[in-house]
């Protein structure tokens, strides 16, 4: 593994670091195919090997396909990370909802940028057994 530059991530997810921390979420313990190297993320989502970096205002990424079959189309793949971190919904928006709420409020401003992701089911299934029997530490 190595670090990337942001100029050899061609693509760009548009997301603020309030929405999406990377950092946050891929360290939180939801998954487990992921690691980081100084700035740059590794991991898996269905059929591709993503690297992801992240600064104030953007994710940029690349991916390589582990299938033949895979597609290779950028928005299609686009969709896809969106999909897997759940970006349809908007924190900020929810969190306005939450506002009358002090511990609720305080809790989401605290962990700003940590969100659900939405992990393949059975990846999730023996990622859920595995844990059970171990620490995350452990399985990380």
């Amino acid at each position: 593994m190595r670090n990337y530059a942001l100029s050899e991530l061609c693509h760009r997810l548009p997301v603020t670091l309030g929405e999406l921390n990377l950092d946050k979420v891929l360290a939180s313990g939801q998954v487990f195919r992921w690691r980081k190297h100084d700035d740059t993320w590794f991991g898996v989502v269905r059929s591709r090997l993503f690297i992801l970096r992240q600064d104030p205002l953007a994710v940029h990424y690349t991916w390589h396909n582990f299938s033949e079959t895979s597609s290779s189309d950028a928005t299609k793949v686009g969709d896809e990370l969106r999909e897997f971190f759940n970006l349809r919904y908007s924190i900020s928006d929810l969190s306005a909802s939450w506002s009358s709420d002090t511990h609720l409020s305080s809790l989401v401003s605290a962990h700003s940028g940590l969100r659900l992701i939405r992990n393949d089911p059975y990846e999730c299934l023996i990622s859920f057994i595995t844990s059970a029997c171990n620490n995350i530490p452990r399985i990380s």
